[in-house]
């Protein structure tokens, strides 16, 4: 090891904020990534930080309606752009040289085909993300996935199915068009609990920072889906995970972390969720409010409709895969149930398994993956599904929605 490069990451992790936990170690086993990565909880997005201070000082809206023209019809549609908004379509528009949209879709196809079970694999990943204190307090400062959580998740749904949608990331299409918003109005809440005067950026750097918004990239959009995927029993194939890390490093771009934070493939996401697991702070009782709040949205919901038998099941079947999917430690640290439902995942590997050998063909997945996507889309945000009959189909008689409830 060289001890003078060593000194060097070392001093520039510990200016990193308080959040940052073990540096000497991270150091020692991540070298100067552990250093880029202690930077970036500091770090802002500074195009869209830009963009978001020009709108909220303009207060004849005009730049707020050019962003959504740039959104829609391209940067070349606005006629004499705010130097903010240039710069940001710039950056958003531009094609990167590692680019491959044949590997986007395949990606999203790939993520699709798993059925309602994807739908079980994300709230594994975004109870992951409920890990970290730090990375919560937008969350719980905001206070919308806590006194809000069933619009909020049906939002976060409505951009991830727009995205995964074969198609859904070419230029103005839906789920780009829905990934530069989330940017920007990322950029907004940035700015707007900045201004409170009590973020306490020493101990939790830069709300929505770059770090935290690579370890959803590296973490809970890819790695923990895909992990989730793989204990219920489907197969995931090293192709088909490469491609699902392609989509997101992509999302990643649009989303303005830098190339040096995007995981380039599978190997690389998991060398980062290490370093991130290692460095992380572990979760306080604002990750325990938003983790029960979002394992109660479907048990909420059958209570209101009078079946609370059914949402004690539910809710005790959510719980239990996602301690299946953290680990005891995590689950317990999380405070989510440790209950005997949590064996009901070996159970229906069979199901998933069964399942996933008559989806074999590249045609029929992608158009298994194209009506899912809509059928899911028609439920949470009314899209109009391109064929009704297959989408209704895509899910009938095979099981997984039990498997999936």
């Amino acid at each position: 090891m060289d001890i003078s490069s060593f000194e060097d990451d070392l001093a520039a992790v510990q200016q990193a904020p308080r959040r940052l936990r073990r540096s000497p170690e991270a150091v020692r086993r991540f070298g100067s990534k552990a250093a880029l990565y202690a930077a970036a909880l500091r770090q802002g997005d500074p195009l869209a930080d830009a963009l978001a201070a020009d709108i909220a000082g303009d207060s004849t809206r005009r730049i707020a309606l050019a962003f959504e023209a740039a959104l829609t019809e391209g940067l070349a549609s606005v006629v004499e752009p705010p130097d903010s908004l240039r710069a940001f379509f710039d950056h958003v528009e531009a094609t990167p040289a590692w680019l491959d949209r044949e590997k986007l879709d395949a990606g999203g196809v790939s993520y699709l085909r798993l059925g309602p079970a994807l739908q079980i694999c994300m709230t594994a990943a975004l109870a992951a993300g409920y890990n970290s204190a730090a990375s919560v307090k937008p969350l719980a400062r905001t206070r919308r996935f806590i006194d809000s959580a069933e619009p909020r998740a049906r939002e976060t749904g409505i951009w991830f199915f727009k995205t995964l949608r074969p198609g859904g990331l070419a230029p103005r299409a839906p789920g780009y068009q829905a990934t530069v918003r989330v940017r920007l109005v990322h950029a907004m809440v940035r700015r707007a609990l900045l201004r409170t005067g009590d973020w306490n950026e020493a101990d939790w750097g830069a709300p929505l920072n770059m770090g935290d918004t690579s370890r959803g990239i590296a973490t809970e959009f890819t790695t923990v889906p895909i992990d989730a995927a793989r204990k219920m029993g489907y197969t995931i194939t090293e192709s088909e995970a490469d491609a699902m890390h392609h989509l997101f490093r992509y999302v990643g771009y649009l989303l303005g972390v830098p190339e040096s934070l995007l995981p380039q493939n599978q190997w690389q996401a998991r060398e980062l969720t290490a370093l991130i697991d290692l460095t992380n702070d572990g979760p306080d009782e604002d990750c325990r409010r938003l983790i029960h709040s979002l394992l109660n949205i479907g048990p909420s919901d059958l209570r209101a409709k009078g079946r609370p038998i059914a949402a004690a099941i539910v809710r005790d079947l959510l719980h239990g895969y996602v301690r299946v999917f953290a680990g005891d430690a995590d689950a317990d640290r999380q405070g989510v149930r440790n209950t005997p439902f949590k064996h009901v995942l070996s159970l229906s590997r069979p199901f998933a398994r069964l399942r996933d050998k008559q989806r074999q063909g590249a045609s029929e997945r992608a158009a298994f993956a194209i009506a899912f996507a809509d059928l899911i889309l028609r439920d949470l945000a009314g899209v109009e599904v391109v064929d009704a009959s297959l989408a209704a189909a895509a899910v009938s008689n095979t099981g997984e929605m039990a498997i999936a409830a």
